[in-house]
């Protein structure tokens, strides 16, 4: 199947409960996929912040797959691999088991994610923090400081997601 032409839309902003949205109306993007038989993009309400010019000077347009962005974690230390590390953000990906915690050193706010299993937070102390399981995630503040990341259902893998600056 050839790749569809992109149309990049203008988007239109509305405010609900002091919050500003960027949408796009229902039958614009149906006309533009359906009868057009191209992809619509929204392209966001920015004003004068956004230079268009310089937005389309930087796309590429070259088709790409799902494998051209996967990537090989490295292991960090025992139980913690890291997939992405940029300037951006910092993606963990952990592996506690019942016998093996995994100790997060003080931090940044972070947020975690379990994909499987359930896990216990506690701090450094024992403090219980809460359980999290599969399809849960947390904000975690910075002034949670350390804290231990344990399975209570295996197999449990959590994505931890920080922000820079980045703790040691």
């Amino acid at each position: 199947m050839a790749p569809l032409p992109l149309v990049g839309m203008p988007a239109d902003t509305y405010e609900n409960n002091g919050l500003y949205f960027h949408s796009l109306g229902d039958k614009y993007v149906r006309a533009v996929a359906d009868v057009s038989k191209c992809l619509p993009v929204m392209i966001p309400s920015l004003g004068e912040a956004l230079d268009i010019d310089a937005a389309l000077g930087v796309l590429n347009l070259e088709a790409t797959e799902a494998r051209d962005f996967f990537v090989e974690p490295i292991t960090v230390r025992p139980g913690v691999q890291r997939s992405v590390d940029c300037e951006y953000f910092r993606l963990e990906h952990l592996t506690p088991t019942a016998r093996a915690a995994i100790a997060v050193p003080a931090s940044g706010p972070h947020c975690l994610h379990v994909l499987a299993g359930a896990v216990l937070v506690e701090r450094h102390d024992g403090a219980d923090l809460g359980v999290l399981a599969r399809g849960e995630s947390a904000l975690v503040p910075a002034l949670v400081g350390a804290y231990r990341v344990i399975a209570s259902e295996e197999p449990a893998l959590v994505v931890r997601v920080e922000v820079p600056p980045y703790a040691a």
